[in-house]
């Protein structure tokens, strides 16, 4: 996160199981966010035989992530400035399934920002699949 703040840019990373504990955090976090101010956004996409709802939620109260409380060797991200979820509830005839995916943001992104930003870098790694 350094390295790219140092090039004068910003980062929008998907937390994934490389850091497990802080990615068990932001998931407790979300599941339970008790008085924390949230901004979400919604989008719904039909076609293909399914429908897709997601759910953008963004938090800017990071300073429990930031915190000297954090416990020894825990990853830092300077810079940070939100933490988001992406929840999509796809469904398909009788069949619904519920992904969640987490992000860490140096940027304080509304979550409508935010959805457009994780759903053009979903369509960057899609045309690099064909």
């Amino acid at each position: 996160a350094q390295t790219i703040l140092d090039k004068g840019a910003d980062y929008l990373l998907a937390l994934k199981h490389n850091w497990p504990v802080l990615a068990e955090d932001v998931r407790l976090f979300f599941a339970d966010p008790g008085q924390a101010r949230l901004d979400s956004h919604e989008t719904i996409d039909l076609g293909h035989g399914r429908s897709e709802i997601r759910r953008h939620v963004v938090c800017h109260d990071v300073a429990w992530l930031t915190a000297d409380r954090r416990y020894p060797g825990a990853p830092r991200f300077p810079g940070l400035e939100a933490i988001a979820m992406v929840e999509a509830t796809v469904g398909r005839g009788d069949t619904t399934s519920v992904e969640r995916r987490y992000f860490l943001s140096s940027l304080p992104l509304a979550a409508k920002l935010f959805a457009r930003a994780v759903r053009a870098h979903w369509g960057i790694e899609n045309r690099l699949h064909w």
